[in-house]
């Protein structure tokens, strides 16, 4: 609870289920992230010579941060970020617009990889690299992401549910 003037605001706290979605989201998804490395190492190293497996990786992987990006949006989570302090809300609004750019990038990815007809040429490596750039920004998203959410938990532990 925060005083303004005369009036007693309450803030929205994090719901803790809620919370343990996202969270589980996140490992989900980072296993996900882990399957699709390794298959672009196998397809590297020649152990296979089609990316179909890949692309169906891709694929789930572009409607699973689809999914989960919706359900922190619409789920209240940056509705709970703005409330706090000018840091946090600063924060969420960089990360609100990185699902954007992270849904834009996954799909020129899925668009470059689903004409990749050699697992050897240029285009199957620009796909890796762009993947890689991707997931290390995913990653050091969902770190920061955890650690907000992380913060506020302990806050609404602290200050009581």
């Amino acid at each position: 609870m925060a005083k303004s003037g005369d009036r007693v605001v309450t803030m929205k706290k994090l719901d803790i289920s809620f919370a343990m979605r996202v969270a589980c989201d996140h490992l989900s998804y980072r296993s996900l992230i882990e399957e699709i490395e390794g298959d672009l190492e196998r397809v590297r190293r020649a152990e296979t010579t089609s990316t179909e497996g890949l692309l169906r990786l891709l694929e789930s992987f572009y409607s699973q941060v689809r999914a989960h990006f919706a359900l922190e949006e619409k789920g209240g989570l940056f509705e709970v970020y703005r409330e706090h302090d000018s840091g946090l809300r600063q924060q969420a609004t960089v990360m609100l617009a990185q699902h954007r750019d992270f849904l834009e990038r996954m799909r020129r990815i899925l668009e470059v990889a689903s004409h990749i007809d050699r697992p050897d040429g240029p285009e199957f490596e620009q796909c890796a690299r762009e993947l890689g750039e991707l997931f290390r920004a995913l990653r050091e998203h969902e770190l920061v992401e955890d650690t907000l959410l992380d913060r506020l938990v302990e806050q609404d532990i602290r200050h009581g549910s």
